[in-house]
């Protein structure tokens, strides 16, 4: 049986995305073709390894971890608040979308690639007995 898992969590602050920071591990972009269907070619992406603001930035986006290191990092440096989502056993993949309405973020951990039935990214079959387990976590704080 293939199996791939996605959540879509959307975070919402109360500010306008325009104001939120955005870190992400090493990563490597997933091309897309004309319909944003992963077109299998990846490019290395380091420059959101430091927080980054959103203000202007469009994101329907996969990435692909390319290290352990599978945090990604959500602020909002006014009202002191961050929010981490780390993503554990079983998830090599994020989405990254931002709503034409600019007033939520949604970053997704997934097991697969988008359209991974086709293209393969990610994509596992398990045979009879067997099970996949994905783990995921959200921790907000204040300071």
């Amino acid at each position: 049986m293939p199996i791939g898992i996605g959540w879509h969590p959307y975070f919402k602050t109360g500010a306008s995305v325009e104001a939120l920071e955005l870190r992400l591990p090493q990563v490597q972009e997933l091309e897309v073709d004309g319909k944003l269907i992963p077109t299998g070619n990846t490019d290395d992406i380091t420059k959101w390894m430091s927080p980054k603001s959103l203000s202007g930035v469009e994101f329907d986006t996969g990435f692909k971890f390319v290290t352990e290191d599978r945090q990604i990092i959500l602020s909002d440096p006014e009202k002191k608040l961050e929010i981490k989502i780390i993503c554990f056993e079983g998830y090599q993949y994020v989405q990254v979308f931002i709503p034409p309405w600019r007033t939520s973020i949604a970053i997704e951990p997934m097991t697969c690639a988008a359209n991974a039935f086709n293209n393969k990214l990610g994509l596992e079959v398990l045979n009879p007995g067997e099970s996949q387990q994905s783990i995921f976590e959200i921790v907000a704080k204040m300071s």
